[in-house]
């Protein structure tokens, strides 16, 4: 038994050792920044945010909610920067982005906005793990979360994922805790958290209620199988803490919007999406446009709620995966690209925490049956027991990480926009305390599970130290991933390889360049030499660079236009976006892109 000595010296150790993991992690992320220009998406974050922030208004694009926006924009607005006015969001973020002819300082202050959410999400991982299965947990879940390259690289653009990343598993975390202590203190906490969770985005109200409905069931299930009474707390008194937290709740998220008051639409014209669901006239007509008319508190949150739900269902988003192009999406997408983008050591040691979680609910099951004899299967059992009962917290905490983590992967097995692991990326937090799990017990199990374990979490390391700068675009390096045959959008090109393009045209001396770039960049900030932007029926001579979306994707209703380059071999892969070809001299000719309508 350790003395209070040795048990302060390791607790210092963890942190110690905790701290040294974030450091090093933040590290490798902010070294990204002046490799990679600004991704597709990112112009329009820092938009929204600088209208948030200097306009005190949210118009450009409400179906993200505003905290991971205003995020970005916070290092440029106190840098003086301010909103330009300009009516496209794109236009206006490469103006906020370009202000004062500072381009890359303004790109590393936007994501900077960012990198405190990373931080954040360490630490939730680190707590949710140790308040689960113990102090040392919370530090293999910490350093397997801080080597995951999907994690590492949207922690490193300025975009609203990451922001989610660390908001939902922290409300999560207060959930639980507050099933086990329904306090007003944690109560306000579990308010809070919920109501940033929801300011992060807006996929918040989907995945709460299918992460935290599995907490409640398997807390409630743990203490009617181990008989405990409610403590003094009564269903009246847990109602009424119910009502403190939803009210902390809405409280957020109306200050998220600056308290605003206005309509869902102002517009007096009819809406066909909304048309569609309650008719063109009649009492559910006159109701439904009365109540978006009507000014609301947070009036941009629902006017947000109702454009997502348009756009998940009504707005064509084409993706390529496994050789086929949809627009709707592919039921196991998410399933798959988990399996694909994620290193295969950590896939191993999420495989161990499940078989060791598995063994120890058995045993637990065996443990209610009478022993036959000392020394057969029930005595293995009574260890298994032993072993499970010396545990220092209950075991339905561990079990929320999976029931969590399927619930969420079951969100999207339902979504149809098919376009990129970010769209589950808090999944990350949950696995990775099931494989610290795993990694935990295979330390203790044996002296053949110590160096299984140190194996793997080395590999793990090198796995991630060889995916850098690229981590937004790592494949495991057994699937072929980088062929786009597993997506090319932002799991592969989200427009990212501008500068590393520019590099390659300085190095080879190129003077003259066509390009089908998929991206919201502005090319005149890349000094590209005399850019021609590839038309969809044009077939050009030269040098030609071509994004990997825009290859399997062509352009809108013309999905083929640039599979002609295809019987061409690349001169050069520039990142992992871009194919730089040299097409040979020959007249410049027309080819046919098979039409989609």
């Amino acid at each position: 038994m350790q003395t209070g000595r040795e048990e302060r010296r390791a607790t210092w150790l963890r942190r110690g050792a905790g701290i040294a993991l974030i450091a090093i992690a933040v590290t490798r992320i902010v070294s990204t920044y002046p490799v990679f220009n600004q991704v597709y998406d990112e112009p329009f974050s820092v938009a929204c945010g600088m209208e948030w922030l200097d306009r005190g208004t949210y118009t450009y694009d409400p179906k993200h909610p505003p905290l991971g926006r205003v995020a970005t924009a916070i290092g440029l607005y106190l840098k003086g920067v301010r909103s330009t006015g300009v009516a496209d969001d794109t236009d206006e973020g490469n103006a906020l982005l370009g202000w004062g002819g500072q381009y890359w300082k303004n790109l590393v202050l936007a994501r900077l906005g960012v990198l405190p959410f990373f931080v954040f999400a360490c630490l939730i991982v680190w707590a949710w793990a140790a308040w689960a299965w113990g102090s040392w947990a919370g530090i293999l879940a910490l350093a397997v979360f801080s080597l995951l390259p999907p994690v590492l690289g949207h922690a490193g653009i300025a975009m609203t994922d990451i922001v989610l990343t660390a908001t939902l598993p922290a409300a999560l975390l207060s959930l639980g805790r507050w099933l086990e202590s329904p306090t007003i203190r944690r109560s306000s906490i579990l308010g809070a958290s919920f109501g940033l969770a929801i300011l992060s985005k807006l996929s918040a109200l989907v995945f709460l209620p299918l992460c935290g409905l599995p907490l409640v069931l398997l807390w409630r299930r743990s203490r009617s199988g181990a008989g405990v009474t409610s403590g003094g707390v009564t269903a009246r008194l847990r109602f009424q803490r119910v009502a403190v937290a939803a009210a902390v709740t809405v409280l957020v998220i109306w200050a998220g919007y600056r308290f605003s008051i206005r309509p869902v639409s102002k517009t007096n014209h009819p809406l066909a999406p909304l048309d569609r669901v309650v008719g063109t006239k009649g009492f559910a007509h006159d109701l439904t446009y009365l109540a978006i008319r009507t000014p609301l508190p947070a009036g941009d949150f629902f006017r947000g709620v109702a454009i997502m739900a348009t756009h998940n269902y009504g707005h064509v988003q084409w993706n390529y995966f496994l050789g086929d192009r949809r627009a709707w999406g592919w039921l196991f997408f998410y399933p798959i690209l988990l399996v694909v983008k994620t290193p295969p050591p950590f896939l191993v040691l999420l495989g161990a925490g499940l078989v060791f979680m598995l063994r120890a609910n058995r045993a637990a099951g065996a443990s209610m049956r009478p022993e036959t004899s000392p020394g057969g299967a029930s005595s293995r059992v009574a260890e298994e027991v032993l072993e499970r009962r010396a545990m220092p917290t209950p075991p339905w905490r561990g079990w929320a990480f999976v029931w969590s983590a399927g619930a969420m992967l079951a969100a999207g097995l339902m979504s149809q926009v098919n376009t990129g692991i970010r769209h589950v990326l808090p999944i990350y937090v949950m696995l990775a305390c099931i494989a610290a799990f795993g990694a935990l017990r295979m330390l203790k199990a044996s002296r053949a599970g110590r160096v299984t374990c140190a194996a793997l979490l080395l590999w793990l390391a090198a796995d991630s130290a060889l995916a850098h700068p690229d981590y937004l675009w790592y494949f495991s390096e057994f699937t072929g991933g980088e062929s786009g045959r597993f997506g090319v959008d932002s799991d592969l090109d989200y427009g990212q390889d501008l500068e590393r393009l520019r590099a390659v045209c300085v190095r080879r001396q190129i003077e003259s360049l066509s390009i089908a770039y998929h991206g919201t960049a502005n090319l005149r900030q890349f000094a590209l030499p005399n850019p021609h932007i590839l038309a969809a029926g044009e077939r050009p001579k030269g040098w030609v660079a071509i994004s990997m979306y825009k290859l399997k994707l062509g352009e809108p209703d013309h999905l083929d236009c640039y599979k002609w380059i295809e019987s061409f071999e690349p001169v050069e892969r520039v990142g992992k976006s871009i194919r730089l070809y040299y097409i040979p001299a020959a007249p410049l000719s027309a080819v046919r892109c098979n039409a989609v309508r």
